[in-house]
């Protein structure tokens, strides 16, 4: 075995160890909303992007055969209902927010119908990190971290310091530029939760 594929075992039992943590950090985050009945400081368009994210991630294992991105997907996709039914209670959809879930929605149907979904992924994961951008926008908007959870920021730095060194060993150059631009959103968060954190 090279090392290339030692690199790739270890990246698939990597994400999907990151899975099951970024699956604890989701259900802890919809637990700070229910039991605090407040969805302050909690960006809704990213919960939205991210959840329409993660069937983008298992279609696109299913269509690759790669199994720690089924899980990924999925695992994810499923913790994020809670959250979004909470946020949709507790603190409301605006206008424009429920009129670009349908566009998000786009992003899935493409994946399964065109033979395009090499680029719809990375034009959708890409997306993610502008996305990403607007939970620190939402706390320092707002100056407060509200019931936003630190494990869910944690998961996210961890789990793309993780992506960055599997993207350089295996040598994927647009993984790895991916995963430089996310330091920027998620060390914006970790950021301002300390900052504004009581």
């Amino acid at each position: 075995m090279n090392q290339t594929h030692i690199a790739e075992a270890i990246g698939a039992y990597g994400v999907l160890f990151f899975s099951l943590y970024w699956s604890f950090a989701l259900l802890k985050q919809s637990w700070n909303i229910w039991h605090r009945k407040s969805g302050a400081s909690v960006s809704v368009p990213w919960m939205l992007y991210f959840y329409f994210l993660c069937p983008v991630y298992a279609i696109y294992g299913i269509q690759t055969d790669k199994w720690p991105l089924i899980a990924h997907g999925s695992l994810r996709g499923l913790c994020f209902i809670p959250i979004l039914i909470g946020l949709m209670k507790y603190k409301g959809f605006q206008l424009w927010e429920k009129l670009t879930s349908p566009m998000m929605l786009l992003f899935v149907i493409l994946m399964i119908t065109t033979s395009f979904s090499n680029w719809i992924f990375l034009v959708a994961s890409t997306g993610g990190v502008f996305a990403a951008g607007l939970q620190p926008w939402e706390m320092f908007r707002k100056k407060s971290i509200g019931v936003f959870d630190f494990q869910l920021a944690l998961v996210m730095m961890l789990s793309n310091c993780f992506y960055t060194l599997y993207s350089f060993a295996v040598k994927d150059i647009q993984l790895l530029i991916l995963c430089i631009a996310y330091f920027l959103p998620i060390g914006a968060t970790l950021l301002l939760w300390r900052r504004y954190r009581t």
